[in-house]
């Protein structure tokens, strides 16, 4: 147990990432992005890269909200206008 907040892992501990993102990305963004999410967390916690495991999990834009309204799904028209208002 962590019984303060320095930002290290304790020792023997590894460290998780579940990352849920809306889907369409292609496999190799996917892994560009764990690697590096994983890579700033081992940074930050003091710890190996090889202590992190990651993984990311695909939905469809339309199970998906941000700011109350659906996602639009990636490459319809109507993710440029999303994208904008940003």
């Amino acid at each position: 147990m962590i019984t303060e907040d320095s930002g290290l892992l304790p020792e023997g501990q590894n460290g998780r990432i579940s990352i849920t993102i809306r889907a369409g990305r292609t496999d190799e963004q996917k892994s560009e992005m764990r690697e590096r999410l994983s890579a700033l967390l081992a940074q930050r916690a003091g710890v190996d890269a090889t202590t992190i495991s990651a993984t990311s999990r695909d939905i469809d834009a339309s199970f998906t909200m941000e700011g109350g309204a659906l996602l639009p799904e990636p490459g319809a028209a109507e993710e440029a206008a999303w994208k904008a208002a940003g």
